[in-house]
């Protein structure tokens, strides 16, 4: 019997449904473990090319910090990562990047992409921390 076709974009449909499930980054290998987990077994090199698609068409963000990816909710956010657990929060800031857009523009720099990213401790991972210290 033959296999079924395939949608062109199923493994970027899936790395998306796989990211928005989570509160963390995740990283091309455990997207790979994910998917294979769910019975669909795709070489490191396609799970890249397809993340590559994603971060083009700006629905997915490589997190520096966390060494991972996420999906875009907003492009003018920074992202708070907890180097603790790993829960990504997003602050919208809009003023703050149209006023680093202005700067950009009148240093001649065209199409800016921003990235800003706070690697620290969340609330409920700094009280966990404190109360293991304090015992």
């Amino acid at each position: 019997m033959a296999k079924a076709k395939r949608r062109p974009h199923y493994l970027q449909d899936a790395i998306l449904q796989i990211l928005r499930d989570e509160r963390r980054p995740l990283s091309g290998r455990e997207l790979a473990e994910r998917l294979r987990y769910e019975g669909n077994a795709v070489p490191l090199s396609m799970i890249f090319r397809a993340i590559r698609r994603l971060i083009d068409r700006e629905v997915v963000r490589k997190i520096l910090v966390a060494g991972g990816y996420a999906p875009v909710s907003e492009k003018l956010v920074a992202v708070l990562w907890c180097r603790e657990c790993g829960e990504l929060t997003e602050i919208h800031c809009a003023e703050a990047f149209n006023e680093l857009g202005n700067l950009a523009a009148a240093a001649g720099l065209t199409d800016p992409r921003y990235f800003v990213e706070f690697a620290g401790l969340c609330a409920r991972c700094t009280e966990t921390l404190a109360d293991r210290d304090s015992r």
